[in-house]
């Protein structure tokens, strides 16, 4: 396809006064750094390590080596106290230390102390207490699932650790240079209906239990761990929601892990877009891979593997219904001590089956019936209660134990316990160069990794891959949950996820709304509300594929019409340099009220609706997965901006034929690169 002439690309108006050249104070920090890298060890905590960690930036091996010698650190717990070179520490010998103002800075950050020993004594503490928890409730199951599983179900590579713990420790540094609040650590499940928790309450979701557990120790170093149910039923990773990642997800995450064994199938180009999207993100999360039944894992590690070695931080989690590890948790139909099994394992485990349908597990497979009488989505193929708690729980073991490694190692850096925050700023430049390293070498790679096309329109997808895989798309969408929604970017109103938010209107008062319109009418928002959302709204479901409407009306001259990106979306995710020339995708359908269908159909039928962009007209749409490039003619791809704000359009649409009605759950805006 021929294309238009290179981008016009201008400064972002909203970041005009930012400044990014901090290599030089980068330089010094990381100078004064290997400094302090040769100061006496004689003070040093004495802590455990199995291997050296993994001390430089470049790229890892080839062979993907897996640091099982780690991951089960938290049984190295115990009530015994760590002890230095020379003294038992006791709680007692745990005192903050008041170090005066150096009054000469101009940042002047040295008036707060810290104590990194009694920091990781209480992180150490928790841990303990936590394993005692755990030991009591799952008796002599306790050391075959959270002893044996780490190395049976994680694989981490050196590299990623390290990423994972600089991120870690950055948050920590946070944390004791603020001491009025704590600072959050945000992990989101991003996935389909499994995920989501579909069947069970919303509180017994595995991401809750992970957020709860997790949350028990990383409160103890001053973190806030959040854990963010996002998932959703039915969508898969991409196109939409991986190129909806800043908006959908949010601005600041720590680890960001896919879950769509159920919907990507065998679809490779999805994971690979998701991937590449994770990387691109902002906030760089530490990407997770919660790998399920079938035969696609192989590919779909390698994938990211891939992208570990261009700077990107990863690990994988098999899905707990995998037999080695299926075989140590206990069978209720063959078990006589039945009586002795906690109530979190029985019935999980019938006649060598996991969750065995038939069996007598599927009478005790959820567990709604107080709360949610008529909860909707108990299916054979999503999980129950049992499952995702002890999925959430194996999670959190994990992330503890890197807490633990992350507090270990800022102790390890320092020969006295005790300083100020000019150390902890110096530490942090030196982590902020490696963090600079990994950014720079996953852009300037991302470009020339092997990207998987989909099956159909493979063609079409060459020509936006390199700008979908790192491009600073924005994204403005309706669907929940969703950051953006909740911050008001959409609607205009704040919202809170689980509690109230604007939820739009029914679909029936916008279409008498778009009737009654005298003049052009504003596409608004939809709530999706179905049978399955009514079912339980209070504790159940709180996924909703809402969407801009468009409906069809008598007088031709009224057109539905939208800024997308908004104003205040415009403001939240315009970053860096801004492009007057991008790709634009639409993820919608168009509907038959009376057939009560909807098809891609109808939609590639240009004669069904007229559409413009900033009154260009819409002259060719190709299919991308489940959304739709929208190209203004067979000879042009993208399209260039006429507003004051470079990559910001005006849409208009219009349905030709009766009865007919348009449902846009998202627009993207991409930025081409060649």
């Amino acid at each position: 396809m021929a294309r238009q002439p290179h981008s016009k690309h201008t400064s972002n108006p909203n970041l005009d006064d930012e400044k990014n050249n901090k290599s030089i104070i980068a330089t010094a920090g990381v100078l004064l750094l290997v400094l302090l890298s040769f100061h006496s060890k004689g003070n040093k905590v004495d802590v455990s390590k199995k291997k050296p960690f993994f001390k430089r930036a470049g790229n890892p091996s080839s062979e993907y080596e897996q640091d099982n010698g780690d991951i089960g650190y938290f049984e190295n717990f115990n009530n015994e106290l760590l002890t230095d070179d020379r003294n038992d520490y006791r709680l007692d010998d745990f005192k903050e230390t008041n170090i005066s103002d150096l009054g000469d800075s101009e940042e002047n950050v040295a008036s707060t102390s810290f104590d990194l020993h009694l920091l990781q004594f209480r992180v150490r503490e928790a841990t303990v207490l936590l394993k005692e928890d755990l030991t009591s409730e799952y008796g002599k199951y306790y050391t075959q699932i959270f002893a044996r599983s780490p190395n049976l179900l994680f694989q981490m590579n050196h590299v990623s650790k390290d990423r994972l713990l600089r991120k870690m420790m950055k948050k920590i540094i946070e944390a004791l240079s603020t001491k009025t609040s704590e600072v959050p650590f945000t992990w989101v499940t991003a996935g389909s209906s499994a995920a989501a928790g579909h069947g069970n309450l919303f509180t017994q979701s595995k991401t809750y239990a992970l957020e709860k557990m997790a949350n028990k120790v990383f409160s103890t170093a001053g973190l806030n761990f959040i854990g963010k149910n996002y998932a959703m039923g039915g969508m898969d990773s991409g196109p939409e929601l991986g190129m909806c990642m800043e908006s959908i997800y949010g601005k600041d995450i720590d680890v960001l892990a896919w879950d769509f064994n159920m919907t990507d199938g065998r679809e490779n180009w999805k994971i690979s877009l998701w991937g590449a999207r994770g990387a691109s993100h902002p906030s760089r999360p530490i990407q997770v891979l919660l790998d399920g039944p079938g035969n696609r894992r192989g590919y779909r590690l390698k994938a990211f593997q891939r992208m570990e070695n261009v700077g990107v931080g990863l690990f994988f989690m098999r899905n707990i219904n995998y037999k080695p590890f299926i075989e140590m948790l206990p069978d209720s139909d063959k078990d006589s001590g039945l009586f002795e099994v906690p109530k979190s394992l029985k019935y999980l485990v019938c006649s060598g089956q996991y969750e065995a349908v038939g069996k007598s597990c599927t009478n005790h497979k959820y567990a709604t019936l107080k709360l949610c009488p008529k909860s909707s989505g108990q299916t054979p193929w999503h999980p129950g209660w049992k499952h995702h708690q002890l999925e959430g729980r194996i999670l959190a073991q994990f992330m503890i134990s890197m807490l633990n490694k992350a507090v270990d190692k800022l102790v390890s850096m320092f020969t006295v316990s005790a300083g100020d925050m000019h150390d902890l700023e110096i530490l942090n430049f030196g982590n902020n160069w490696k963090d600079k390293i990994d950014n720079e070498a996953w852009m300037g790679s991302a470009s020339t990794l092997t990207k998987p096309y989909p099956y159909e329109n493979k063609e079409v997808f060459k020509v936006v891959s390199n700008s979908f895989y790192r491009g600073n798309a924005i994204c403005s969408s309706a669907m929940l949950p969703s950051d953006a929604r909740y911050n008001g970017l959409v609607t205009g109103k704040k919202g809170i996820f689980g509690g109230d938010y604007d939820k739009g209107m029914r679909e029936s008062h916008a279409q008498l709304r778009s009737e009654a319109a005298d003049g052009n009418v504003s596409m608004t928002v939809v709530h999706s509300s179905n049978k399955a959302n009514n079912a339980c709204p209070k504790y159940g479901i709180r996924d909703y594929k809402d969407y801009y409407y468009i409906g069809k009306v008598e007088d031709d001259d009224v057109w539905h019409t939208r800024m997308f990106p908004s104003n205040a979306e415009y403001d939240a995710f315009s970053k860096g340099t801004v492009s007057t020339e991008n790709f634009i995708m639409a993820c919608l359908d168009i509907c038959d009220r009376e057939k009560k269908t909807c098809s891609e159909r109808y939609v590639l039928d240009g004669d069904l609706a007229s559409m413009y962009v900033d009154n260009k007209k819409v002259g060719k749409r190709e299919k991308l997965g489940k959304c739709y490039l929208l190209f203004p003619s067979n000879g042009e791809v993208t399209w260039f901006s006429k507003g004051t704000k470079p990559g910001q359009y005006e849409i208009e649409v219009k349905l030709n034929n009766a009865g007919m009605f348009m449902r846009i759950t998202s627009i993207v805006i991409v930025p081409f690169i060649a």
